[in-house]
């Protein structure tokens, strides 16, 4: 199920029914190496392999999207043009506000991330997943409890 010319009969050039996010990996590269595993119009899901490649001194990523990034494999720091920086290990995840300029400052040879972009707006959350916020309004910090789930608007 992971071959990528089953990806064309869906409609989605490129974009990959199933897989494993370790096989394939592309060899090492003069830069990261974005791969499409799905996507939609209001998300994109992005295999990211870095082989130790940084921004380049002065870049900033400032997307119109919202970030949820997880570290699979390796380490790295992301800096942000505040000034705060994040540490991350294998395991670890951040999310980032559209327009919210940050950078990869480092990161290890064998580092592989997994990242989601969606379209910005408001959202609540429900434990790591984000959703578009479709409730009826509620006040900051209010717990609202819908069948099994209880969501606190942020």
């Amino acid at each position: 199920m992971s071959d990528p010319d089953r990806a064309q009969d869906r409609g989605h050039a490129g974009v990959h029914p199933s897989g494993s996010l370790f096989a394939g990996l592309p060899p090492p590269a003069a830069d990261e190496v974005f791969q499409t595993l799905f996507a939609s119009p209001g998300c994109r899901i992005e295999r990211i392999v870095s082989f130790g490649h940084a921004s380049p001194p002065g870049f900033w990523y400032e997307q119109d999207e919202d970030e949820w990034v997880v570290l699979l494999r390796g380490e790295a720091v992301l800096a942000f043009a505040d000034g705060e920086s994040t540490a991350l290990a294998a395991g670890d995840w951040v999310t980032i506000p559209a327009r919210r300029r940050h950078r990869v400052e480092t990161v290890s040879t064998d580092a592989i991330w997994l990242a989601a972009h969606c379209r910005a707006g408001p959202s609540i959350g429900i434990g790591a997943v984000s959703l578009p916020d479709r409730s009826p309004p509620t006040p900051p910090g209010m717990r609202v409890r819908t069948g099994r789930f209880e969501l606190l608007r942020l």
